[in-house]
């Protein structure tokens, strides 16, 4: 809201926004954002490319002030870009944003600061805070990453501007400039506009926490079925369970019941709870609950209420009931410094495909021992890439089709006065696989990062990918791997 923003407010990942109410049901869809979004009293004010000749490109930014904000006054140490536009021109944006500048120039007033390429601007997505859906900490991000790449690729066409407040303009002054310098001529067909990016943006999934509908359990079935709202059962569905506590009805005892995987309850008798999902026959996926470690006879148990902490989603409504500015609303609590409206249509709701794979689950199970060989063919490589691509689409298969060799070769890099060995990896594709070179690098990063994560802190990999028969090569910067060695 212009005029009432007059310094930098942080609106934390998890903040919820909501939509009215929609369908049959009258139900509120809800959604909770996926990064951090600093707000700032700052507007785009335009967005011009020139080739200054056939090597180079150069993108300038001017952005103005609200009135009577000082540039100093905010935290502007990272603006986040969202490149907002048709996918071949999203993701070439990205792609150049993000890996192709040799230098950036910021300028406010009478002032200019300089920085390299890195120094200045890097891609967003990949951090451990940036992911779309919950994770367990038990869970190889990587796989996350591989995921979110084949369903929702649009939460990768981020850019962030980095060091901002090094501009220390006199007083007075409302504007500034940033001149980006490519390494590289733009390609003139997917020139973009003052349109296609973005500020405050972020992506939200449809996840919200809530309570169930109570449980009374006498401890004579095997497991429970748990429901959402039982107003609205077909709206409001469960996507998984956070927390399970029971009241014993007789005494008003209360008894903590622990994930089975969480491993809190192996210490001791602790009670503990599973969870399973299956298809009901409303073509819903139906979850229930399941005690153990209650170390009593049945007999002997007293009838308990469960209370249930739950994280619910609203299925396929959203994207049934919604279009653009559909989601304008926060939930009670959010301060209220700025409007906020969705300017993408809510996306298809993904179910595992599970229950349509054959040994699909066998599949996954069999990368809890994740290793060199899980990568090291093509047939391999891609086995594993297909088992998180769940919305096996025509140009999923395509680009996965794509993969023509993979190859492994030993590689030193020196570090501190010290060498790390690990590996270099050469990814072969075939021309045509990928949409445009902008999203064959995208899933070249991912592909980078997905390794990085599973190598270990004394080692590195480093990918190239190689098209094939054009011989275009694509390197990125040899990544330590992060994985502890115990």
């Amino acid at each position: 809201r212009v005029g009432i923003l007059q310094q930098t407010t942080l609106l934390e990942r998890g903040t919820e926004l909501r939509s009215e109410p929609v369908g049959a049901a009258n139900t509120t869809c809800r959604f909770t954002t996926a990064f951090d979004v600093p707000l700032q009293p700052i507007t785009l004010k335009s967005a011009d490319i020139k080739w200054p000749d056939t090597r180079s490109s150069v993108v300038t930014l001017r952005f103005a002030l609200d009135r009577g904000v000082e540039l100093s006054s905010l935290d502007v140490e990272k603006l986040r870009l969202f490149f907002f536009a048709e996918p071949a021109v999203a993701s070439t944006m990205r792609w150049f944003f993000a890996s192709n500048v040799r230098r950036v120039t910021y300028r406010a007033g009478g002032n200019t600061v300089e920085l390299s390429g890195p120094e200045a601007i890097h891609g967003v997505g990949f951090g451990q805070d940036e992911g779309l859906l919950p994770f367990g900490k038990y869970s190889f991000a990587g796989y996350r990453l591989l995921m979110e790449y084949f369903s929702f690729r649009p939460k990768f066409w981020f850019a962030d501007l980095l060091q901002l407040g090094r501009l220390a303009p006199e007083s007075g002054v409302s504007e500034f400039e940033v001149e980006i310098h490519f390494d590289r001529p733009y390609p003139e067909d997917r020139k973009f506009s003052t349109e296609n990016i973005r500020l405050f943006c972020t992506p939200v999934t449809n996840l919200f926490d809530a309570d169930s509908e109570p449980v009374v359990v006498n401890h004579r079935a095997s497991e429970y079925r748990l429901i959402a709202d039982i107003q609205r059962p077909d709206t409001v569905r469960i996507y998984d369970i956070q927390s399970v506590t029971g009241r014993v009805q007789a005494t008003d005892e209360r008894h903590k019941y622990h994930p089975y995987f969480g491993f809190e309850h192996h210490a001791s008798d602790a009670r503990h709870f599973t969870e399973t999902a299956r298809v009901g026959a409303s073509g819903n996926r139906d979850v229930y609950v399941a005690l153990g470690g209650l170390g009593e006879a049945v007999s002997d148990m007293e009838p308990e209420t469960l209370s249930i902490e739950i994280r619910c989603t609203n299925g396929d409504l959203p994207r049934q009931a919604l279009q653009e500015g559909g989601i304008n609303q926060f939930a009670p609590g959010v301060p209220n410094v700025a409007t906020v409206r969705n300017i993408t249509r809510p996306s298809v709701e993904r179910m595992s495909p599970a229950e349509e794979r054959e040994s699909f689950l066998w599949q996954l199970v069999s990368h809890l021992a994740l290793n060199k060989t899980c990568t090291a063919t093509p047939e391999a490589l891609v086995s594993l890439l297909r088992l998180y691509d769940w919305v096996d689409s025509d140009a999923n298969r395509l680009r996965l089709d794509g993969v023509r060799n993979v190859s492994w070769e030993p590689a030193e890099q020196m570090f501190r006065g010290g060498v790390i060995r690990g590996a270099e990896v050469t990814v072969e594709v075939q021309d045509g696989h990928f949409p445009d070179d902008g999203d064959l690098h995208l899933w070249g990063t991912v592909l980078s990062e997905f390794y990085s994560m599973y190598a270990t802190i004394n080692s590195l990999v480093h990918l190239k990918l190689i098209t094939s028969p054009s011989g275009k090569q694509f390197f990125w910067q040899p990544e330590r791997g992060v994985q502890p060695v115990f």
